[in-house]
């Protein structure tokens, strides 16, 4: 079983999830399934050439981790993440996580091992910022964009 907003895939053969989401005991969708089980259920059902595991969504996410609360892919080769930069609040330490986590996939790319080329954060010269929460805004904005270009090149 899965659930709209618990994965994103980029159409060539990379999916992005969370652990929190498939793997914790704090909402079981599919008891006894590995990460490795999923791995293989995506390449089977989806295609899916490589997973991205972040860790956690964000704190008080009453679907304990979907991960479109977090991070998009926003083309082929490009995620957004939402990054928390302030160490007080109870996200920071999730995003930097997940921030280097993404930064692992990027880097592996360099191995071959992955498609993307390019994760938007905080730490990245080329980044833009989303706070927890602003990511469905942001993308919703670059949706707009993208409608906007098309209709204008029609």
């Amino acid at each position: 079983m899965l659930e709209g907003g618990g994965i994103d895939v980029n159409g060539s053969g990379l999916l992005l999830t969370t652990e929190e989401w498939l793997l914790s005991d704090a909402q079981v969708r599919n008891p006894g399934l590995t990460g490795e089980a999923y791995e293989r259920i995506f390449s089977e059902w989806l295609g899916v050439t490589r997973t991205i595991w972040l860790g956690e969504g964000c704190t008080g996410d009453d679907t304990h981790g979907h991960v479109d609360d977090v991070a998009r892919f926003v083309s082929v080769d490009t995620i957004v993440l939402a990054v928390e930069s302030d160490p007080a609040d109870d996200n920071h330490a999730r995003s930097m996580d997940n921030l280097r986590r993404l930064e692992a996939a990027s880097a592996s790319q360099a191995s071959g091992r992955c498609a993307l080329s390019r994760c938007h954060s905080a730490a990245r010269h080329d980044a833009r910022r989303a706070a927890p929460g602003q990511l469905r805004e942001l993308l919703h904005g670059q949706r707009r964009r993208a409608r906007a270009d098309v209709q204008r090149s029609a």
